[in-house]
């Protein structure tokens, strides 16, 4: 016989998952979640917290999403000047912060990307490798313009 949904145990259980979604809306790590809410695991946190998710409706999850990006924005916008001025950690940051966001949105792309090199010759390439030719060219056209250019295009 199923367990009642009024049961100590799984009322005890909905408070965790309620507890881990707002540590993780207020940017606590899935780590710092565990610790906190006294699960065994990260990956135990991570899974409390998309089970909260999925409990609610979809507005307030759009909603955490929309704040997620915001966040990530925020980020990259902190180090995107370091990043165009070459500096390599900076840019591996914008390149993770851009992966976290495809992730976030359902927009990662798993299949290489095709550029085109001197006109006619086409090479596959990963993801990774056309988003960093991408930093790249902005990097470039930003010391060329004697300006920094933003993530936007915009140069300040």
């Amino acid at each position: 016989m199923p367990e009642s949904k009024s049961s100590p145990r799984r009322i005890e259980a909905k408070e965790r998952q309620r507890q881990a979604l707002e540590l993780r809306k207020a940017g606590v790590t899935f780590e710092q979640i565990a610790v906190s809410v006294g699960f065994r695991s990260k990956q135990a946190a991570h899974d409390s917290v998309r089970r909260a998710l999925a409990d609610i409706p979809k507005l307030p999850a759009m909603e955490l999403r929309t704040l997620d990006a915001e966040r990530l924005d925020a980020l990259e916008f902190a180090v995107w000047r370091t990043a165009l001025a070459g500096d390599l950690g900076a840019i591996d940051r914008v390149l993770r912060i851009l992966q976290q966001r495809a992730r976030l949105l359902g927009l990662e792309i798993s299949v290489p990307t095709v550029i085109q090199v001197d006109g006619n010759v086409n090479v596959a390439v990963s993801h990774r490798e056309a988003m960093v030719n991408t930093v790249a060219t902005l990097a470039a056209r930003a010391g060329a313009d004697g300006g920094v250019a933003s993530p936007n295009g915009r140069t300040g």
